[in-house]
């Protein structure tokens, strides 16, 4: 029998409105929050009702997400994960990049040993309201809260009509005028048809194995980039192992050098060429590159930049350590700022 691990996101980005103190998951729909439905699906299968879900929000929304949870009967560990990470455009501005679904997958990798199952809790299919026009008898969508012009993008998939099997799959703002197929596919698969009324469900059932591809590979969408990618080497019998990144293997190598006598959480990023020695590591935190770190203790979210020295210290939560710091012997309160250079 299968094992799993169980995923719901819950309280990113809302689109419907940024005024919001609760997560869309939590937006009622008909008398029940909209996480109840997903939950109920849960726990109505025997496989996965017995078995603790991995909640992943941002920590704007823990607090009040852990209210609701905490009433019902389920075994659940909320993960909080960053919802942006930053980038730097040409004039050095620091802009805010949404992450993708393998972005945040990062957050909770190391405790996923069985297969996967990811949906997201905020079921935004069941916001959409569909409308047929009398007069003219095409479909039309009609969405709550802020009046926006929304259109769907369908992506075209081939399917090999003999066993139904996707092959191929195109995203309609990937494409260009032409719809190209590879001819290996169509060797291989002469009776196959291309439909474009297949929708995103938001629920993603994953192997361990291609998981584990994908959280190595170059790609930060899971439906957008990499399932294109791997749908199509195994329709053609190509190597998976082409799909992970060299550059990805080669900086886990020189962490696992660099580090000794550590303990790191989920979500972490560390960079390049930094070193810590007998040193626990929160969640979610941040270290820049060519930092050196030595028995210390960072809590939850903190965020060391760019050639920081720390020595015999501890930093609590969601505090900030600007570049070139040397630290000793010294406590960070939680959401406190060392200015850039200084020597403590």
């Amino acid at each position: 029998m299968k094992e799993f691990t169980v995923i719901l996101y819950s309280g990113g980005n809302n689109r419907l409105s940024t005024n919001l103190s609760i997560p869309k998951c939590l937006l009622p729909i008909g008398n029940r929050p909209l996480i109840w439905y997903s939950l109920q699906i849960i726990q109505s299968h025997s496989l996965l009702s017995s078995l603790t879900l991995l909640i992943l929000t941002s920590d704007k929304y823990q607090q009040v997400l852990d209210d609701y949870l905490s009433a019902l009967n389920i075994t659940y560990e909320i993960i909080i994960y960053r919802q942006y990470h930053e980038s730097t455009t040409n004039n050095q501005e620091q802009t805010e990049d949404k992450l993708d679904t393998l972005d945040i997958l990062h957050s909770c990798y190391s405790r996923i040993k069985t297969e996967l199952i990811v949906r997201d809790a905020s079921l935004s299919m069941l916001l959409i309201k569909r409308t047929t026009s009398i007069t003219t008898g095409k479909e039309s969508f009609v969405q709550p809260g802020e009046k926006i012009k929304f259109t769907t993008v369908r992506d075209f998939y081939t399917i090999d009509q003999s066993t139904n099997a996707i092959i191929s799959i195109r995203i309609k703002a990937n494409s260009d005028k032409y719809l190209l197929l590879k001819q290996n596919i169509l060797a291989k698969y002469p009776r196959t048809i291309i439909r474009q009324d297949l929708v995103d469900a938001h629920l993603y059932l994953i192997k361990k194995s291609c998981l584990d591809i994908a959280i190595r590979s170059n790609s930060s969408s899971f439906r957008k980039k990499f399932l294109p990618e791997i749908i199509q080497r195994i329709a053609t019998g190509q190597s998976l192992e082409d799909l992970i990144s060299t550059s990805a293997n080669v900086t886990m190598m020189m962490r696992q050098k660099d580090f000794s006598d550590y303990v790191v959480g989920d979500g972490h990023v560390i960079g390049e060429k930094t070193i810590a020695k007998r040193t626990i590591i929160g969640k979610n935190c941040q270290i820049e590159n060519e930092c050196k770190i030595a028995n210390c203790v960072l809590l939850d979210n903190v965020y060391v930049k760019e050639g920081v020295t720390l020595e015999n210290s501890i930093l609590c939560s969601h505090s900030t350590i600007e570049s070139k710091c040397e630290i000793q012997n010294l406590i960070v309160c939680s959401h406190q700022q060392v200015e850039a250079e200084r020597k403590l």
